[in-house]
């Protein structure tokens, strides 16, 4: 209490020195407080949402079919990735290093603070650097530096969520930069599931392959449009079998005598061919019989022997009508069947290709299914922002007033104390010097330094 009551009375008998430390520290306060800037908050929550058949929320959930994976392990992976150098430089080159710089302050006052506090500063940076005590830092990796200080990330315990905060010298910079920074982050955790990716392959690859059938199919469409066919196999029997029958019935070794074989030959040439054919035939045979017989009754010039002779001959013409008709059909299946063979190549590789087609359609459509069900399966995490960055109103952190009062408080004690230590120091630098000053004594010699003794301030006394 009397070391108190000393640097007080200290202060009062030297008011000047006091008033003029006071003052120095305190404007040099109110300086430092103008030329620190506010600083401005925002933050952000993020959901981690994992409630899926690949993740356990119970470290005591084991399952024997496939390893599981623990929610605090999901939640510190997320912020690992948050935490990524990668992930910040991203941000930081998307809004730019001139979104960064402070705004120009409008006090000229301050202005020449800060340019004078910016020019020392490069000139020490400079300093230090030529003499090789410190290493250069490019403005890029300082900005970056600075911005991975001013983030905060940080898991919610007991829950899925994750707090992530910034601060800076402005009041736009810290939404504008969360926003960015959490956008990217999706993107990232997006990119590294994979599950927008590997289906979008398969359903490419079925469009392909359904393209390549379609393909094939209008190839085989423009064949039967241009040989006029319908189906080329069973066509193609078809002529065959015509071609067979009707060649058979122009040698005459068709059985006649067959009624199958009779309504299939009723069609095959128009109205002379089929059963007319095989009905000329047997009249001829007929009339040829009865051409013999009547030659052993009548003579060769009788009216039954010409009468005969005209229905033969009829008969004949007309057969040979029905035969000229039936080589004509034969002759233009026999062309057909040319034409079907010649197009039977084109067709065997249009069906190839269809064939192909339809096999990895088919394949790849069955593999995206199997890949659906797969990632239906797999740990799925659905990230979301639940609470978008906030808009700072107000700094945090001490306000100007209360800075430059508690930088008043400090300068005050830091006066008292410094005029109080300056007292007691000539206080004792004076008592040397007494000390070792001749004193009268006998034959006027000086008296011998005995030595010093320690003076407390409770037993000065200061004489104005």
């Amino acid at each position: 209490m009397d070391q108190i009551l000393f640097f007080a009375r200290a202060a009062t008998r030297r008011p000047g020195l006091f008033v003029a430390v006071l003052v120095t520290i305190t404007l040099g306060a109110i300086g430092g407080v103008y030329l620190k800037r506010p600083v401005y908050e925002s933050s952000a929550k993020v959901l981690v949402n994992f409630d899926t058949r690949g993740i356990s929320l119970s470290r005591a959930d084991v399952q024997y079919g496939g390893a599981m994976l623990q929610a605090v392990e999901v939640i510190t992976s997320q912020v690992e990735i948050l935490r990524s150098s990668k992930l910040l430089e991203s941000t930081i080159d998307a809004l730019g290093s001139e979104t960064f710089a402070d705004p120009p302050p409008t006090s000229p006052i301050v202005i020449a603070l800060k340019a004078t506090t910016d020019r020392l500063q490069a000139a020490l940076d400079t300093v230090l650097s030529t003499l090789m005590l410190a290493e250069h830092v490019s403005p890029r990796d300082k900005l970056i530096e600075q911005v991975g200080k001013a983030l905060r990330i940080y898991p919610v315990r007991q829950a899925q969520i994750i707090q992530v905060s910034f601060q800076w010298r402005s009041l736009q910079v810290p939404p504008l930069f969360l926003d960015r920074f959490l956008k990217n982050y999706i993107d990232t955790v997006v990119g590294l599931t994979g599950r927008v990716d590997s289906p979008d392959i398969m359903d490419r690859q079925i469009r392909r392959a359904a393209d390549d059938l379609d393909a094939a199919e209008r190839e085989r469409h423009d064949l039967d449009v241009t040989y006029g066919i319908v189906d080329l196999k069973r066509e193609k029997q078809t002529v065959a079998a015509r071609i067979d029958r009707l060649t058979g019935l122009l040698q005459g070794t068709t059985a006649d005598n067959e009624p199958s074989n009779l309504e299939n030959l009723a069609g095959e040439a128009g109205s002379m061919a089929g059963s007319q054919i095989a009905t000329l035939r047997g009249q001829i045979s007929a009339l040829r019989i009865e051409r013999a017989k009547a030659e052993t009754e009548f003579t060769a010039d009788s009216r039954q022997s010409r009468g005969i002779d005209s229905q033969i001959a009829a008969a004949e013409s007309a057969l040979a009508a029905g035969l000229r008709e039936v080589k004509d059909t034969l002759a233009s299946l026999r062309a057909r069947l040319t034409v079907l063979q010649s197009a039977e190549a084109a067709y065997d590789k249009v069906g190839r290709n269809i064939d192909i087609a339809t096999e990895a359609f088919q394949t790849y459509r069955r593999a995206a299914e199997d890949q659906r069900l797969q990632f239906a399966r797999e740990t799925k995490l659905k990230v979301q922002i639940v609470d978008p960055p906030t808009t700072p109103f107000r700094p945090i952190g001490w306000s100007r007033l209360l800075l430059i009062g508690a930088g008043f408080a400090f300068a005050f004690m830091v006066a008292i104390v410094f005029v109080g230590l300056h007292t007691l120091l000539g206080l004792k630098w004076n008592s040397r010097l007494y000390d070792m000053e001749p004193q009268p004594g006998g034959n006027g010699k000086a008296v011998p330094f005995m030595g010093t003794a320690r003076v407390q301030a409770s037993q000065t006394r200061i004489v104005p």
